[in-house]
Parts: C-alpha cells; structure tokens; sequence
C-alpha cells in the first residue's frame, strides 16, 4: 500500500569531498556559515502576510517553501489557486518561497513553460508549515479529492473518503500513473483511466427517509426528509437528510423562496419560521424523487429542481471553485456563503432552467435513478452552467481565473473512461416535496 502519509525529498544530494588538514577545517567552517544562513532565512519565512483577494479583503498568509519531488518540467513555475491561479513564481531544484493563506485549505499548482498543468498539492490550514512537497502522490490525491462524488463542502469529511480512497491498491496506480506522465492539461488517458477506475467503486448509498423519533412533541411532522415542529406562532423546520431543502411561500405557485435549511449536522441545518417569513402555507423542495401527486405539477417539478441546484452549487461546485477557480476562504465549515446569496442563487438557477437545456437536462439527473456515469456528466456540465452565469458566484469569485477549466476538462474526460453503467436508485428515498403549514397547529 502506498504511504501518502510520508511525502520525502528524493532529490540526489552529492557527498560530500574528504579532503585533509586545513581543507577538511574550511569545509567545517563553510558548512557552519551556510547553516546559519539557512537558519536565519528559515526563521524570515515563517513570518506571516497578507494576501489580496479579488474583492479587496484580506487572508493571513504564511511563507511556505514550496518543492516538486522529481524532474522538474521546462521553465517551471507554482502559483496558490483559489487566490489568483494567474500569478506564477518561478521554482527550482531547491524549491520557492509561496505566500499560502494559513487559515483555509489551498491547493497549489505546477506548471511547465507552456502553462501546461503538470501537479497539484493540498496544502492543510495552519502557520509554521513544513515545505509543501508537490509529487506524484500528492498530485493524485489532489485530483481524487477534486472528484465528483468525492469532495465534500466539509473538507474533512472530504480527507476521511479519501484514507478509504488511498487504503486500496488503484490508488497506487494512479499515482505511478502520475509518475509517468504528469500532463494534466492535454489528453492523459492512462491517468484518466486510473481516475476512472476508482471512481467507478465509489459508492454513493441511498439515504432513508427521516422521522421524527428523536422528537418529544406529538405535533412534529416528518415532511421532505426535515421534522416540522408546528406552533401557534411558525414552525420549527430541522433537517434530517444531507441535502439542501428549499422553502417557498404561498400561494400557488409558490413562486418566491422564504427560507434555506442546510443538510443534517451543519450550520443553518434548523430555522424556525414565522408567518412573515413564508405565511401560513409554504412549499418544501429538496432534490429527489416525486411523488405521483407532484410528478404532474410544473411548479413543484420546478421548485424540486432549483432546490438541486442549490445543492449541487453547496455541495460541489463551491468548495469546487474554492480550490480550483477563484475565490478564497469557504472551505472553513460553514454555510455562509449560500444564505448571504440565496435569493440571487435561486433567481440564477431559475433563469438557467428555463433558458440552459443542458442545465435543465443536467438537473433532472441529478434527482432520478441514473448511473455513475450519467451523474459524473451532469455534475460538471451543471458546475459549469452555475460558474458561468453572472451572479452565481461568491463575493471573491475571480472572474479572470481559468485553472478550473483546465481542471473540469480533465474530469470530462475521466467521465469518458468511467465504465459502470448500472443505473441507480435515487440518492434520497424521502420525497422530493411537501406542503409545510406554519402558525396555529390544530
């Protein structure tokens, strides 16, 4: 099993001459000086920063070295993605010295002298890091963690699915597979299909539908995978299923969104409605199956759907972007940037709906029994529709930034090795809908 865990410098260091009398004391004395110059200049590189991000705020930074164990590509150079992926620094056999923010997960990149992408390296939160190696090993474990239906907005649930993930012996051959050719910009297909290979064993298991058993109050409902608590005043909405669910406020149509409740076990996950925030009856939509009664109803086909791509934006594209594109700081376990812009993420969804039939298509797989494969696709080509539509993204969005093509081309073309074709059932067995009554429980 390979040890991802130990990432060593296998650069060749010569040995040293032994040489006698006053040369064997001058290389003692060399020696010392350049120690304490190493010294000195290690201590200046541990001192903190701070890095500009696309809308003007700042993230605490620190000096990192930063080196490739291996050859080295022609003219070289790293840059921090998920800052400005368009600065490079050049590095050399003996590494660089990289500004990485010290308080978010970030991924840093090499390239070759033709922009070519040709290694990655997740770079854990914290200050006074060791040097981040970039290697074969590292590179893979990048672009498994990078994968649809392996990256998770909470990071470490991301890096628990990955010890799984490095545990079998595919994941040793992708990372020889990296080894031999590193290119990740071009067409990689021995990569691609070691990408491909464990992708097609990742299991995404159907969640059940959720009751109110742990709930005392003989009132609770269990409505679309969440527990209602009804009172005279609102109602009390806790979900119970690792997905987004949606409120929308009456009447029929249900036309405008009051409320967002977060998956099970994260911030935002319980809210307590009143009458003011979505009236006396509002819609409850999250991606899934509908029922016979919904399945005919437009609106709700269409509610359900927006409530998808909420959560495909949460879920992936986001911490997606985070790393690869270009904005800074969401990966910190928190919701923050889906209910700072929840109304303008659901009138971008609605819109791409109704004018993007690749979007439309993408989203209706994503809630029906579909296989691997098929889910792999609309995955990327719903990322790609919310990244490109104006007002998807978060405040520090950087609208010059490219390295996530590079990176969503190169999942396409994993998609196009994967072999499972075995269609599965739904994600979530609760239904997709449900109509929420707030105030005045009988």
């Amino acid at each position: 099993m390979t040890d991802t865990d130990h990432m060593s410098d296998a650069r060749s260091v010569d040995a040293e001459a032994n040489h006698p009398g006053v040369w064997r004391a001058l290389s003692f004395v060399l020696v010392a000086a350049a120690a304490i110059v190493l010294i000195v200049w290690t201590l200046q590189s541990r001192t903190s920063s701070n890095l500009a991000v696309q809308n003007s705020r700042t993230l605490d930074a620190d000096a990192t070295m930063v080196m490739v164990d291996g050859p080295l590509p022609s003219n070289p150079s790293v840059s921090v993605l998920g800052v400005d992926g368009r600065i490079r620094t050049a590095v050399g056999p003996d590494g660089v010295e990289l500004d990485i923010p010290s308080r978010v997960t970030s991924l840093v990149a090499l390239f070759d002298g033709s922009d070519k992408l040709r290694g990655l390296a997740l770079v854990p939160p914290g200050g006074d890091r060791d040097p981040v190696m970039i290697s074969a090993t590292s590179t893979a474990r990048a672009l498994m963690s990078l994968a649809p239906s392996v990256l998770k907005p909470d990071l470490v649930r991301t890096g628990q699915s990955l010890a799984l993930i490095e545990s079998d012996e595919a994941f040793g051959v992708l990372t020889d597979a990296v080894a031999a050719s590193s290119n990740l910009s071009d067409a990689n297909p021995t990569v691609e299909a070691a990408v491909a290979a464990i992708l097609d064993r990742v299991q995404r298991r159907a969640v059940p539908d959720q009751g109110c058993d742990s709930v005392l109050n003989p009132l609770a409902l269990a409505i679309t995978g969440t527990c209602v608590e009804p009172s005279t005043s609102g109602a009390t909405v806790s979900n119970e299923q690792d997905r987004w669910a949606l409120a929308f406020g009456g009447p029929e149509p249900w036309s405008t969104v009051c409320a967002a409740i977060a998956p099970a076990g994260t911030p935002g996950s319980q809210q307590s409605l009143g009458t003011g925030d979505c009236g006396n009856q509002a819609l409850l939509a999250a991606p899934g199956p509908l029922s016979r009664a919904s399945s005919n109803d437009p609106a709700v086909i269409n509610r359900v759907q927006i409530a998808a791509g909420i959560d495909l934006y949460a879920n992936y594209t986001a911490p997606f972007l985070d790393l690869a594109g270009g904005s800074a700081g969401l990966n910190r376990r928190d919701n923050t940037h889906v209910f700072r812009s929840l109304d303008e993420l659901v009138a971008t969804t609605s819109a791409l709906i109704g004018q993007d039939p690749g979007f439309d298509s993408a989203l209706r797989v994503l809630v029906e029994a579909a296989t691997p494969i098929e889910r792999h696709a609309a995955t990327l080509a719903a990322t790609r529709s919310l990244t490109e539509a104006a007002g998807a993204y978060v405040a520090d969005w950087d609208n010059g930034a490219s390295s996530h093509e590079v990176l969503l081309s190169f999942y396409d073309r994993v998609g196009e090795q994967m072999l499972v074709v075995d269609r599965a059932a739904y994600r979530w067995t609760a239904d997709a809908s449900g109509i929420l009554a707030i105030g005045d429980p009988e």
